[in-house]
C-alpha cells in the first residue's frame, strides 16, 4: 500500500466511522454511536470562510455543550479535531497574512473549554502537506515557503495538544502527523 492510498484509507474511514454532521439531539432521543460536529471549510478563526456559512470552531464547540448537559460520562467520549487547514488555505495567495499566533490560541483555548465541558480523550490531526496541493504546484514541485509554515504550526499544535494534556488531571491528548507522513514517508503518532 503507497502512503498515498493509506491516506485516502484514513479519510474515507473517517467518512464512514464520523458519520453525518450533527444536527442537535431531540429530547428523549438516544445519542448515535458517534456525532460528526465538523463543517467543511470552517477553520479554528471564526473568521476563516465564515462568508460560506459554515460552522466555525468555536460554534462546533458550542454545540458539544448540548451533550455536557446531558448528564453522560464524557470521558467514554473521544473528541477528534482536524482543523486549521482551511485557516491556512484560505491565504495561500498571501500567506503573509496568515495568523499562526491566533490559530494556536484558539486551538488552546477550544481543548481547555472540552476539559471544561468533561471531555478527557482528544486527538488531533495535523495540517496536511498544503504546499503540495495542486492548486499551489509549479511544475509538480511543492511549495517549500507554505509547507514551512505549516510545519511550523504542525510543531506549535503538537506542544499545544501534548501540554494540555499534561496540564489537565484526567486528560489524554494524541497528536497525529500526517504531514510528516507525506513529506518524509516518516508516519508520527504522539500518545499522552
Amino acid at each position: 500500500m503507497t502512503k498515498w492510498s493509506r491516506i485516502f484509507a484514513i479519510l474515507a474511514l473517517c467518512v464512514c466511522v464520523y458519520g453525518r454532521p450533527f444536527l442537535g439531539l431531540k429530547a428523549g432521543s438516544q445519542l448515535p454511536p458517534s456525532i460528526n460536529f465538523a463543517s467543511d471549510g470552517s477553520g479554528l478563526l471564526d473568521s476563516t470562510h465564515s462568508d460560506w456559512g459554515v460552522v466555525s470552531f468555536n460554534e462546533q464547540l458550542k454545540q458539544l455543550v448540548q451533550l455536557s448537559k446531558k448528564n453522560l460520562n464524557l470521558n467514554d467520549f473521544v473528541v477528534v479535531i482536524s482543523s486549521a487547514g482551511n485557516d491556512i488555505a484560505a491565504n495561500l495567495q498571501n500567506i503573509a497574512d496568515i495568523d499562526l499566533k491566533a490559530m494556536l490560541m484558539s486551538l488552546e483555548k477550544g481543548l481547555e473549554q472540552l476539559y471544561k465541558y468533561g471531555f478527557r480523550k482528544i486527538v488531533y490531526s495535523s495540517v496536511g502537506a498544503l504546499g503540495c496541493s495542486p492548486i499551489v504546484t509549479s511544475g509538480g514541485k511543492c511549495v517549500g515557503e507554505i509547507n514551512n509554515l505549516v510545519e511550523e504550526f504542525n510543531v506549535q499544535a503538537r506542544e499545544i495538544v501534548l501540554g494540555v494534556a499534561k496540564r489537565f488531571p484526567g486528560m489524554k491528548g494524541t497528536f497525529v502527523d500526517g504531514f510528516d507522513q507525506i513529506i518524509r514517508g516518516e508516519p508520527k503518532e504522539v500518545w499522552i
